[in-house]
């Protein structure tokens, strides 16, 4: 599977070009809600969204696809992108 997705899936030279994981970290600055102890990050939220989007126009299935965070505010915020479109399993490392 992650074969036919070499061209959408960023390069590293430790990614297994045709099995395996893929983890896909990212850089971004954390930010949060006044009088609220909970991070999210927008930015990052957003590529992850636009990822999914893209795994799912080469006919990856939903069930295929798990997408894990290490805040409870961020697994809301991408639900909340998630809201029209399916995804198999989204939740924060604890939950996972």
């Amino acid at each position: 599977m992650l074969k036919q997705l070499d061209d959408i899936l960023p390069q590293s030279p430790t990614r297994h070009k045709t099995h395996g994981v893929f983890f896909c970290g990212m850089r971004s600055k954390d930010m949060q809600v006044e009088d609220s102890p909970f991070c999210y990050k927008p930015y990052e939220a957003k590529d992850v969204f636009l990822m999914t989007v893209k795994l799912y126009r080469k006919d990856i299935k939903p069930k295929s696809i798990g997408i894990i965070t290490p805040f409870v505010k961020q697994a809301e915020q991408l639900r909340d992108l998630f809201v029209d479109v399916d995804v198999a399993k989204l939740d924060t490392v604890e939950e996972f």
